[in-house]
């Protein structure tokens, strides 16, 4: 992977918005040469080395003999984006009149066309993450399904409970899932 870039869900971006509206920048390019080794040679010193080169040879696992030999260089990139709107077109407050059932299942739904790379615990992890920041982060860390799927259906439920807690203590989380299900 040469550059990742993730936009921090901001519940007022409007999907009519141009990228810059929407704070996606190209913060590479922004003309300084990324001369760190093993281009932090002064026979650099007049060749801008670009953001991908310098990952290539800085943090991969070629050299610059390496990087001179090579006849061809072509970036694959993929792209996958989900975006989640209701059909009455809302795109926040939608969990508010569900019950835990139908809030769980659309969670679930989503998890069913998630990226292949992600395991399902992780999918729901990081989609709560992104959905419902403040809330997730005030979830019992025992309750973490990111690294154990077996958790879902406990952290889900936490996360309910705090999302429809005025007071984000007046709820006692679930130890067992037994004691709800």
């Amino acid at each position: 992977i040469i550059a990742q870039c993730r936009l921090k869900v901001n519940l007022t971006n409007h999907p009519e918005k141009a990228d810059t509206e929407l704070k996606f920048e190209d913060e590479c390019n922004d003309g300084i040469s990324w001369q760190d080794s093993p281009f932090d040679n002064p026979v650099f010193a007049h060749i801008r080395i670009c953001p991908a080169l310098h990952r290539v040879c800085s943090h991969g696992l070629y050299s610059i003999p390496d990087l001179l030999r090579m006849n061809n260089f072509c970036c694959d990139v993929t792209v996958v984006h989900q975006h989640v709107v209701e059909q009455d077109g809302a795109r926040t407050g939608w969990w508010n009149d569900y019950s835990f059932e139908a809030f769980a299942d659309k969670l679930r739904a989503e998890a069913e066309h998630r990226p292949p790379h992600l395991r399902y615990g992780q999918f729901i992890y990081c989609r709560t993450m992104e959905l419902f920041p403040d809330a997730a982060n005030g979830i019992d860390p025992s309750t973490d399904c990111f690294n154990d799927d077996t958790m879902v259906e406990k952290y889900l439920y936490n996360l309910y409970m705090q999302l429809h807690s005025n007071n984000k203590q007046s709820y006692t989380q679930v130890d067992d899932p037994a004691s709800w299900m």
